[in-house]
């Protein structure tokens, strides 16, 4: 996804130049106040590692493209390792909690127009369609 690249991204020109790994997660907490993104950065260099303003803003527009989407995100660990040539590798993962509701209703809307999708194909390609 884009805004995953935008948050290694932005994560990265932070590091320290003698750093050749680093960690970073965050946490969703749902109170009755409302949500508090909790963020960790560490690289191999330093433990506790500040973030930037347009990291936070980053992380905090994926976190709203899963709430919107209903998938249920709850937290997430980006790990940064450096090549050889100095350039970043990036893995991610992501935890979830329970979907939305209207997470089901868009999955079955995608199943749908996918289905759709197939069967004329494939009208077309036996020359039905």
């Amino acid at each position: 996804m884009e805004i995953d690249n935008a948050i290694g991204e932005l994560a990265v020109q932070l590091l320290d130049a003698t750093a050749v790994g680093a960690r970073l997660l965050f946490q969703v907490k749902e109170t009755p106040e409302g949500d508090i993104l909790q963020i960790g950065f560490s690289s191999d260099v330093r433990d506790d590692l500040d973030w930037s303003e347009d990291l936070y803003e980053a992380i905090v527009q994926l976190i709203g493209m899963h709430k919107e989407s209903g998938t249920g995100l709850i937290g997430g660990v980006y790990e940064f390792e450096k090549n050889p040539d100095g350039s970043w590798s990036m893995r991610q993962e992501y935890e979830y909690g329970e979907p939305e509701p209207h997470f089901f209703a868009a999955r079955a809307e995608a199943a749908e127009a996918s289905r759709r999708t197939r069967q004329g194909g494939w009208r077309r390609w036996f020359g039905r369609g």
